[in-house]
């Protein structure tokens, strides 16, 4: 006789609420991220910019961000996602908020660094703590929940930066999405209360890491991820940092328009 199939198990309230967390904060860092190219002609004329200038400045993000992200997961799995995430977030909101107030191109740069500093924790605190909350069975939902917030970040952007911009102006549309990442920090502090000593990390005996290190350079599974992450992120970043402004200036296309397209 066939064994029954076992129903699978729902989340519990607060797995399910610190999951929607992490979807939220995902969507936040796709959000952030985008405002610069979405306003760029106007951040352009204001600063007085030529377009290799500007992709300078633009280039100060993925620097920070693919560096720190090298080392991002050795330090969460050191000190644990309940410091190091809302330490992340609250340093990509700085960046955020602050670039709404910059006076020069080096301040703009300086914030772009800051974000990509931030946000490079995102992805190995978020993996960590589903390891760590979730059973076996749950975590490849609760990992695919967190992982769509990119999608649906980089769908409201447009919609939500044209509107503070046209409304306002461009700083203000950065002081608005650096707020939510402030409103998360909030929430993620008070709803983690509870399981703050399951997320602490567990000290690194540094003699480890380089010979941990080796073992995953020498994977082919590795190196065939890192080919396909290089491929598909390089021709995404061009995509959304240079297609809004591409509309606009050479194409012709309105503010609006060239920002939701």
């Amino acid at each position: 006789m066939e064994a029954p199939l076992k129903s699978p198990q729902r989340f519990s309230s607060r797995t399910l609420w610190i999951c929607i967390l992490l979807f939220a904060a995902t969507a936040i860092i796709y959000l952030d991220r985008q405002v610069m190219a979405l306003t760029a002609e106007k951040i352009i004329a204001e600063f007085g910019l030529n377009q290799q200038e500007w992709g300078k400045v633009l280039a100060t993000f993925r620097y920070s961000y693919g560096m720190v992200q090298i080392v991002g997961g050795f330090l969460v799995d050191a000190y644990g996602p309940a410091i190091v995430f809302p330490a992340a977030s609250g340093l990509w909101t700085l960046g955020g908020l602050l670039t709404g107030l910059a006076t020069s191109v080096a301040m703009l740069a300086g914030c772009r660094f800051m974000l990509g500093i931030g946000e490079a924790f995102n992805w190995s605190s978020a993996l960590k703590v589903t390891n760590t909350l979730f059973p076996p069975e749950e975590r490849p939902l609760a990992n695919g929940i967190f992982n769509s917030g990119a999608a649906v970040g980089a769908l409201v952007a447009p919609i939500l930066v044209t509107l503070i911009t046209v409304s306002f102006s461009w700083r203000a549309a950065f002081v608005a999405t650096g707020t939510l990442g402030g409103l998360w920090v909030i929430l993620w502090l008070l709803y983690t209360r509870g399981c703050t000593a399951k997320l602490q990390g567990s000290p690194i005996a540094l003699p480890k890491v380089l010979p941990a290190a080796l073992h995953i350079l020498r994977l082919p599974g590795f190196w065939m991820l890192a080919v396909a992450g290089m491929t598909i992120n390089s021709v995404n970043y061009y995509l959304a940092d240079w297609i809004p402004l591409y509309l606009k200036t050479a194409r012709s296309f309105s503010f609006a328009a060239g920002n939701i397209l």
